[in-house]
């Protein structure tokens, strides 16, 4: 059973990683348009070298930079599981798609966010179901 997962989320993370680099992805900055109002969820995915220190540490100046941001819930950045995985993941979310806007107005923001290195995806997800043993939230 471990093998088959493990084999699926290796699959889906080669389509994520071709599909959403390739021709017709929207890019997270072409999201920023949408009419969306509701929470965002703003993911970023990074293949660098297991160690990930040079990630580790830009991606702390940024997300203490958007720590400080209006609307700013939570950002976590994680490492691929296994000896050979150079796949990090990145994930920040914000109360609204309009205070993400407006966090990445800030010249700072940009700044940080493009010495991060360069990202093999990011995408704006809209989170719309939560599951947690006490609270179900999906409409």
């Amino acid at each position: 059973m471990k093998r088959i997962v493990g084999c699926v989320a290796l699959f889906l993370v080669g389509v994520l990683l071709s599909s959403c680099s390739g021709p017709g992805h929207h890019l997270a900055f072409e999201q920023f348009e949408a009419s969306h109002t509701g929470p965002v969820l703003a993911v970023q995915g990074y293949m660098v070298n297991r160690e990930g220190v040079d990630l580790r540490a830009k991606w702390r100046r940024l997300a203490e930079s958007m720590a400080r941001k209006e609307g700013f819930i939570l950002s976590r950045l994680s490492q691929g599981i296994g000896a050979r995985s150079n796949l990090w993941i990145a994930h920040a979310e914000w109360r609204s798609l309009a205070e993400l806007r407006a966090a990445f107005a800030d010249p700072e923001i940009l700044a940080l966010e493009e010495a991060l290195p360069k990202q093999a995806f990011t995408h704006l997800f809209s989170p719309d179901c939560t599951y947690t043993p006490d609270r179900v939230k999906c409409p």
